[in-house]
């Protein structure tokens, strides 16, 4: 089994580089032939149908990154960026947040060399009239700064104006959610130790000077649900050898961390401010768990899938018999797609004859319309889904709160 599993990851190992060898030479008709004579490819600007079209795109992308000057960057300067990122946030901003917003976990958290700080230890109850008992407390917040703690503002997309504007207008053009966060490191100290992201980052330094370690994935593109604890011993252990790049960040410049790209940071001479974007991106894995919810939601209501299977049937051992298997299957899942997209609306039920079959889809945003069907509301459901995910919903909502980070 184990040479069979290094035999795949070879595979697609070089799977990738001869993909990325191609896209690099230009090399079209290569790029094109790993795509069936039939297949669609979903864009943002609408569905792509055979070689031709996709061969199209292909040739626009590549025109496009050859172009002189185009260059794909992590690091970008701010002597190359239009503008600084002052009327994001800044020091001040800091202040009013702990001072005089009245702040509760876990807006705010402090950590100190990799280790988060109990909340109880910079927090206080809210006084008369307040019956809460999380709420910041500054000069306990300022007592750890200045023993060398890191301040992190979480869920500056819901609590600071400029940032609150500033993340609804990306997540609505991007189509993922965001979020975005502030650390305050004091001089000579590193809030964090390695660790990866469940998501995309832009950093953006706002104040002091942050000394950079990246490294490259010890678990490529990370879900949401696998964070770097799940692969704590393969993080330390990349830690101890050279990174990838180590970079010093002065005020307004900005890194773009790919997600599972390991990283931590040491403030300079003075106190750092810098900004973390986070970008949950939509991904294939939640378009799987959507039709698998639907499908599992449509096989409820099949009547013949409510019947108790025959006595004595072994669930321990090798599970229910094939033709209670094919039963569920036709009832319910099997149907729900076919290799061409949708072969029924896993929602409603309704028969449809394929992707192509379906009037306007093609104008639909992709998240909405992967299950749709003329006579159900799924893409309503999906729609507020996405709104809610990215941030949409006024300030101090509370159907959902901040997303954690460690930055």
């Amino acid at each position: 089994m184990e040479q069979k599993m290094t035999s795949h990851q070879t595979t697609a190992a070089q799977f990738a580089a001869d993909r990325l060898a191609n896209f690099q030479a230009g090399n079209v008709a290569a790029l094109i032939d790993q795509y069936h004579a039939d297949a669609s490819v979903i864009t943002p600007n609408g569905v792509l149908r055979g070689r031709d079209q996709i061969g199209g795109m292909i040739e626009g992308i590549i025109a496009e990154f050859s172009q002189p000057g185009v260059d794909f960057k992590l690091l970008s300067r701010a002597a190359d960026l239009p503008r600084s990122f002052d009327d994001l946030f800044s020091a001040d901003a800091v202040d009013e947040l702990v001072s005089g917003r009245g702040l509760r976990t876990p807006f705010l958290r402090m950590a100190k060399e990799g280790t988060t700080l109990e909340d109880r230890s910079f927090t206080r109850g809210g006084g008369i009239g307040a019956a809460i008992a999380d709420q910041a407390s500054d000069d306990a917040v300022l007592q750890h700064f200045a023993d060398g703690a890191t301040l992190v503002l979480q869920g500056l997309h819901r609590t600071w104006r400029p940032v609150v504007d500033f993340s609804q207008s990306l997540a609505a053009e991007l189509g993922h959610p965001v979020q975005v966060n502030a650390y305050v490191t004091p001089p000579g100290n590193t809030g964090f130790s390695d660790h990866y992201d469940v998501h995309d980052v832009f950093v953006l330094q706002v104040a002091g000077e942050k000394r950079w370690r990246i490294r490259p994935p010890v678990h490529e593109l990370p879900l949401r649900d696998e964070p770097w604890t799940a692969h704590r011993a393969a993080v330390e252990e990349a830690a101890r050898a050279a990174p990838l790049i180590e970079e010093t960040f002065a005020p307004g410049d900005c890194l773009y961390l790919p997600r599972g790209y390991l990283h931590s940071a040491t403030a300079l001479g003075g106190t750092s401010i810098h900004l973390t974007i986070g970008v949950h991106a939509w991904t294939r894995r939640h378009v799987a768990d959507e039709l698998v919810r639907a499908a599992v939601a449509r096989a409820s209501r099949a009547t013949q899938l409510r019947e108790a299977l025959p006595l004595g049937t072994d669930l321990v051992g090798e599970g229910a018999a094939s033709d209670d298997v094919e039963v569920v299957r036709a009832n319910g899942f099997e149907r729900c797609i076919d290799r061409r997209g949708i072969h029924c609306c896993c929602v409603c039920g309704t028969e449809t004859t394929g992707l192509d079959q379906e009037p306007g889809l093609e104008r639909r945003n992709p998240k909405s319309c992967l299950m749709a069907c003329s006579g159900c509301d799924f893409t309503a459901h999906v729609d507020r889904h996405h709104q809610k995910a990215s941030g949409a919903w006024p300030v101090g909502s509370r159907n959902e709160g901040p997303h954690s980070g460690r930055g």
